[in-house]
């Protein structure tokens, strides 16, 4: 192999290894939103952010901020603006629960370092009422 061909295949393999580079950065997604809310209902730093009941993120901080708390979240997809973020039960025991968000129809999404004002209820059914859930499922927007 003389020294041109050598030349002309690195700078292909530099080329293919930049667009793998350019590929791989455009489809991680690394957000950091705030969710400001007046009480945390046992989220801690343990605290998954679940989607249909897949991690999307994780809770980073939790502090007090304006009189109000601010909990940081590391979210790994894109959530659209007006998605609904509730307190769900952790499913690994009783010391923290997770949060829930039911993402909105929204065609615009929250970006990185965005807060969002919420109250942060706790997600719960009530039993006796399990027959309006199909009611209550529609009006959240889950199907």
């Amino acid at each position: 192999m003389n020294r041109q061909s050598k030349r002309k295949m690195i700078k292909k393999s530099m080329h293919i290894i930049f667009l793998l580079l350019l590929i791989t950065s455009c489809n991680r997604i690394d957000n950091k939103i705030y969710l400001s809310t007046d009480k945390v209902d046992n989220i801690s730093l343990k605290s998954k952010v679940l989607h249909k009941g897949v991690e999307i993120g994780r809770v980073n901080n939790i502090k007090i901020h304006n009189q109000e708390v601010l909990i940081e979240l590391d979210s790994n997809v894109k959530i659209p603006l007006g998605s609904k973020f509730l307190t769900s039960l952790s499913s690994i025991g009783i010391d923290s629960n997770n949060i829930s968000v039911f993402f909105s129809d929204n065609k615009n999404f929250i970006t990185d370092k965005d807060t969002i004002k919420t109250s942060l209820k706790m997600l719960s059914i009530d039993i006796e009422n399990i027959s309006n859930l199909k009611d209550l499922l529609d009006k959240m927007n889950i199907n």
